[in-house]
């Protein structure tokens, strides 16, 4: 008999810590358009890697019972996906560019799914697939060196993006959708200011209860001066 109701904080989990090193190039091309405009074209590859480490099997009975079983990867198949990533950017001098992303990665032969806890999360199967990206946006200064009108020296974005996950349950994918919206508010000279950001999207399976609304605010200061230059007049 217990003396207290600790025995009906029963868990059980797994936990995989992995660890390894890669690779990513990367090339850029640029070409101008005009006297102030510009067409860039990149692209980065990263490679697969093996990867090794710990498999972590848990149960817990509150304070009464504790077991830990933890196996080593070293032997295992395991590896991370490889990532193709391109994008494709205009840009008019400082006052107007659009960009368009795309990415792919391959988790498909991770072996991931061989992995205890990994596939069977209760009553659904998870399974290690193909995700894909793509992502566009517009960034517009209306003038950036305007001395009259604070608002026309700001800059001013908004974004999409489709976002396909690298993983599977019960062989669907939990694909994203959203909206970003953005604005940077110049401080001092030149080209510092703060930034700030709003995410809107939802995420999920419309058939399941795997589905969210999510909203993100982000925050950044962006600093940029010339270093050890000698003015000619303070």
């Amino acid at each position: 008999m217990y003396e207290d109701d600790s025995y009906l904080n029963a868990a059980s989990g797994d936990s995989l810590q992995v660890y390894n090193m890669s690779a990513k190039f990367g090339l850029q091309y640029e070409q101008p358009v005009g006297k102030s405009s510009f067409i860039t074209l990149g692209a980065t590859y990263q490679l697969s890697t093996k990867i090794t480490g710990y498999s972590i099997h848990y149960r817990e009975l509150g304070s009464y019972a504790r077991d830990r079983v933890t196996t080593l990867l070293g032997e295992s198949n395991l590896s991370m996906g490889d990532e193709l990533s391109v994008g494709l950017s205009y840009r008019k001098a400082d006052s107007f560019l659009v960009e368009v992303d795309y990415s792919r990665t391959d988790w498909s032969r991770s072996g991931m799914d061989q992995v205890r806890g990994f596939s069977n999360v209760g009553q659904s199967v998870f399974a290690p697939s193909i995700g894909q990206a793509f992502r566009a946006g517009v960034e517009f200064t209306p003038n950036r060196n305007d001395i009259r009108y604070y608002m026309r020296r700001c800059t001013y974005r908004v974004g999409a993006y489709f976002d396909q996950s690298y993983f599977t349950v019960d062989g669907a994918h939990v694909n994203a959708v959203g909206l970003t919206l953005g604005m940077t508010l110049p401080v001092f000279r030149g080209y510092n200011g703060i930034t700030v950001g709003l995410d809107f999207g939802r995420r999920g399976l419309s058939a399941s209860q795997l589905k969210e609304n999510y909203m993100g605010f982000s925050l950044g200061f962006n600093v940029y001066d010339i270093w050890f230059q000698k003015r000619p007049y303070e």
